[in-house]
């Protein structure tokens, strides 16, 4: 191969290399730019206690709903609650999170997989036998499900059940998205009942 040859390869060779890493940059970027991903997970209800937020880090366990999401913008001082962390409502659930003195259920959940979790959050209509989604994102929440979700079977693996489920844990997101953007205790106290009504 001749010398000019050899030069017009490399270059080609360079040339592709930079295109493939600005295209793997630019799918980066355009992963970062989504809010988040939601994994969720299937298992029933063994046990239902009160708890407070403090117990979660000593006991292992997962914070979620409302005070998770306090909680969690309460250690992140680099993160930026895009309302005026608002109003005092929303200061005062900071508060309460980090005193431990909002009202919590501790939901122990066996997963389908065998695996169990215990996840903190505001008490829902959830009892001991239940089939529960765990929805784990920025924030964990648990939901009530039909129970044939904790049973085997094909329509675990339905893309149209999936979809749904999906859709469920989104709206929920952009509750707790709204939770954070609140400017007043006005638009606070819609943002938390609207997380009360789309999370579980």
């Amino acid at each position: 191969m001749s010398v000019r040859a050899s030069a017009w390869l490399l270059t080609a060779i360079a040339a592709m290399a930079g295109a493939a890493s600005t295209a793997e940059a630019q799918q980066t970027i355009s992963r970062a730019d989504t809010y988040q991903t939601i994994n969720i997970l299937y298992g029933k209800v063994t046990l239902v206690e009160e708890a407070q937020a403090a117990s979660a880090a000593a006991g292992g366990a997962v914070l979620g709903g409302i005070v998770g999401l306090a909680t969690q913008h309460g250690k992140h001082t680099g993160d930026k609650i895009v309302g005026a962390a608002g109003g005092s409502a929303l200061g005062a659930l900071l508060t309460r999170a980090a005193e431990g003195s909002r009202r919590l259920n501790a939901y122990t959940i066996h997963e389908n997989d065998g695996s169990t979790i215990k996840v903190i959050q505001e008490p829902a209509d959830i009892r001991v036998g239940d089939c529960v989604a765990i929805e784990q994102g920025n924030t964990s929440n648990v939901r009530h499900v039909a129970g044939e979700m904790c049973q085997a079977g094909p329509h675990l693996a339905d893309p149209a059940i999936a979809a749904s489920h999906e859709q469920d844990a989104d709206a929920c997101a952009q509750a707790k998205r709204e939770v954070l953007n609140a400017n007043s205790d006005a638009d606070f106290a819609r943002a938390e009942k609207k997380i009360r009504i789309l999370c579980y």
